[in-house]
């Protein structure tokens, strides 16, 4: 058998899938070989399709007041948006049945109402539209989406009225101003451009004397404050009626902030009593305080109050109303033999150096205040607890072959119980 060898030529000249021509001479015979040249053009990336996190999607918005027109478009719930894996632009737009009546921001997916339209739920609970994302190659996906219409609801007094204002005495008397605050279950604006509302209060429980009490401030929140200033002829009174359902808009409105509903006028009675308050303050004390600590051993003081703290015990809140420096309320509790005004404090000391202890004199309207009857302590209470007291002497001391010198340290501690209160008529 005989091996032919030769080379192909001429393949850049002829045109994809011609075939090429293989030569060779064997004596006066020509042997012709087509060799037939294959190509293949490159696949082209197929493009990935948007796609919504979700199979359906709902969304919802509140109604359109009584008697009135969207005058600005209203977001619609979150926007609708599907990703691209292959980081393509997305644009969206609205199909389905009522696609008319909303419109959609083609860059973020955003669902809105449309301005001159009335959307009740009178006319219609339920919407039906499909959003639908298109990407930069053409590339598409749908998703169907249900808008539900939520009924406003008018602003309602929540709970019953807020009495204020009587004097340290307990009592309402000449100048002092009686204070009513209604609480709404949303902001609502009140326009007194017409009249001033008012409540009706009565001097001294149910059946004394009946007074107005008139609208001073709160319009943009959720508390309105209506207040009366005794005069000189309404006497002194301890107790203060509010009149069930007796707000009267007078000229005025109340309306919610949001959706400009009218409020609900409607409220319940509340009959407030003045808390006496002390002139004086409340009191406290830190007693059997030691004047000095070891710098391990845990040592045991007393806080003494002038009445029950409100809302405090000592097992729980003592760390908190405590302020120390160089140690940490390690326990308390009620002193033995005695009563809420009295609790026994266990501190564990950080290290050598001085414990100071602080009793803070804050605001009740603070977290971890001390307040007894209504009142915060007049004053702060403060003490310190020494810590080891260190001397020290060099002594000579042999070390193998060398004389070295030593400190020789000793701790002296002196503890004795000390008494830390608040000077008399501070």
């Amino acid at each position: 058998m005989r091996t032919l060898r030769g080379r192909v030529s001429g393949v850049a000249n002829h045109a994809p899938g011609s075939g090429a021509v293989f030569r060779k001479s064997l004596g006066a015979a020509v042997l012709l070989i087509w060799a037939a040249v294959a190509w293949v053009a490159p696949a082209a990336a197929q493009n990935a399709l948007p796609v919504f996190a979700n199979s359906t999607e709902t969304r919802s918005f509140r109604e359109t007041p009584p008697d009135s027109l969207e005058t600005q478009a209203r977001p619609v719930g979150a926007p609708v948006v599907a990703t691209d894996s292959d980081g393509h632009t997305l644009a969206y737009s609205l199909q389905g049945t009522h696609a008319s009546a909303f419109a959609i921001d083609g860059t973020t997916g955003q669902i809105s109402t449309k301005t001159g339209r009335s959307y009740r739920i009178t006319d219609r609970t339920r919407y039906s539209v499909t959003v639908k994302a298109t990407d930069s190659e053409g590339g598409e996906a749908t998703v169907p989406v249900t808008i539900v219409v939520i009924e406003l609801v008018a602003p309602e007094v929540r709970g019953r009225p807020e009495v204020s204002g009587a004097r340290r005495s307990g009592r309402w008397s000449y100048r002092t101003t009686i204070r009513v605050a209604l609480t709404f279950s949303e902001a609502v604006d009140v326009d007194t451009s017409g009249g001033r509302p008012t409540v009706v209060v009565r001097l001294g429980g149910f059946t004394s004397r009946v007074r107005t009490a008139r609208y001073l401030s709160g319009s943009g929140t959720t508390e309105l404050v209506f207040g009366y200033t005794l005069a000189r002829h309404d006497g002194r009174h301890s107790t203060i009626h509010v009149q069930q359902n007796s707000l009267m808009l007078s000229g005025a409105t109340i309306r919610s902030s949001a959706s400009g509903l009218p409020a609900d006028l409607r409220h319940l009675r509340k009959t407030a009593r003045g808390i006496k308050r002390s002139s004086a303050g409340a009191t406290a004390r830190l007693w059997a305080v030691p004047t000095s600590h070891d710098g391990t051993t845990a040592f045991t003081m007393r806080l003494n109050f002038s009445g029950t703290p409100t809302g405090l015990s000592p097992a729980t809140d003592a760390a908190s109303v405590l302020l120390l420096t160089g140690g940490r309320v390690t326990s308390a509790r009620q002193a033995p033999g005695g009563t809420g005004s009295s609790w026994e404090v266990t501190v564990t000391p950080d290290g050598m150096g001085d414990v100071a202890i602080q009793l803070p004199a804050r605001p009740c309207s603070e977290t971890n205040a001390v307040c007894i009857g209504g009142q915060p302590l007049r004053a702060a209470v403060v003490a310190s607890v020494r810590g080891p007291e260190i001397t020290g002497v060099l002594l000579p001391v042999e070390v193998g072959a060398q004389r070295v010198e030593a400190l020789l340290v000793a701790f002296r501690v002196q503890p004795r119980a000390a008494e830390f209160q608040l000077p008399h008529g501070a």
